[in-house]
């Protein structure tokens, strides 16, 4: 088995209201620290990338480094290459795949993570990061080449996770319904519902739980476990083997 050292932070999205925001701010300065200064922002998850990257500054989510968006750079590759840390927002996961795939920039990331380099990714960030994107909420309005993703983590995502449909009175379908079909396709495969607020934060082969909010995890039949809450303190490294 080869062994990566890794630096990842991955957050459901959900920064509003304003004690998320906070929380995911400081999740964030913490996880970067003062070495670092920058960061290359990645925006292909919406389509007008000088407003998203503009926005993000503007929401305070840069959480006070500087941002240089990829799109502006002119050979993204490069770009990657001598970038201090990586940070992928949200939108739709499957534009976001799909371009990451057009630009031919998916080995390139895992490379640069893999060796060391502090990945961040907030939504559709965090299931690119994922082995596949099967486990996104989103509509496929493009079609990657391929839902095989970074596979920075050998666990799967579901952000924006909640426990209850949107209208308990009718018969609606719930998001665990949704994860509980994954898993009879994927039986040995595990995947981890973000609630809004939460982060999870990876160093090397330790795994916390950060935030202000928890996670569920579902397991595939093979696996044999029921679903399990966990919140902040809770000890999950488990996920990472």
């Amino acid at each position: 088995m080869i062994f990566y050292v890794m630096k990842i932070l991955l957050g459901s999205g959900g920064h509003t209201p304003t004690d998320r925001k906070r929380a995911l701010v400081h999740e964030i300065q913490s996880f970067l620290g003062s070495t670092i200064e920058r960061f290359l922002f990645i925006p292909y998850a919406l389509q007008d990338w000088d407003y998203y990257a503009e926005c993000f500054k503007e929401l305070g989510l840069a959480a006070g480094y500087h941002l240089d968006s990829i799109h502006k750079a002119p050979d993204p590759k490069q770009a990657i290459a001598s970038a201090e840390a990586i940070y992928i927002g949200g939108g739709n996961t499957n534009r976001l795949l799909s371009r990451l795939y057009e630009f031919d920039l998916v080995e390139t990331v895992r490379e640069r993570v893999r060796a060391g380099i502090p990945y961040i990714g907030l939504s559709a960030g965090s299931n690119v990061a994922c082995p596949t994107t099967q486990t996104s909420n989103d509509m496929v309005i493009m079609v990657p080449p391929t839902f095989k993703a970074l596979s920075l983590v050998p666990f799967q995502i579901n952000p924006h996770y909640h426990d209850h449909p949107e209208n308990p009175g009718l018969r609606a379908e719930t998001r665990a319904l949704r994860i509980q079909e994954y898993l009879e396709e994927n039986p040995n495969e595990t995947v981890v519902g973000m609630r809004e607020g939460s982060v999870l934060r990876i160093n090397d082969d330790n795994l916390t739980l950060g935030g202000n909010n928890g996670i569920r995890v579902f397991y595939g039949p093979e696996i044999g476990k029921q679903p399990e809450d966990f919140w902040p303190e809770d000890a999950i490294s488990f996920l990472l083997k």
